[in-house]
């Protein structure tokens, strides 16, 4: 009868993890129809923009991309590692693709 029992209360435990799993998935995957949720976002748009500007402006390997926020505008600041070893560090406006400072490490 001890069996039984304890069977039992694994089974309606098991169920119970069941149904608030399946209750977080629907929750979680809520937002899936959103037709647009593959584009990128309006501050990021123009990254590639930016590092080939970067890049022409001083010629080198990227070695890191950052994203900053600043009064309002995301900037990006692209470090670039030119062959004579030193570091460069490109400031770009990410809504315009324009290239706003740059500086050597």
């Amino acid at each position: 009868m001890a069996l039984k029992k304890m069977i039992i209360g694994h089974l309606f435990t098991l169920g119970f993890g069941l149904v608030i799993s399946v209750n977080f998935l629907t929750v979680a995957n809520a937002d899936t129809n959103n037709e647009r949720r593959y584009e990128i976002p309006s501050n990021k748009a123009n990254i590639s923009v930016c590092q080939k500007k970067a890049l022409l402006l001083k010629p080198g390997i990227i070695k890191g991309l950052r994203s900053l926020h600043q009064k309002e505008t995301f900037l990006f600041q692209v470090r670039i590692t030119q062959k004579n070893g030193v570091d460069v560090f490109v400031l770009c406006d990410s809504k315009t693709g324009n290239i706003l400072q740059t500086k050597a490490d």
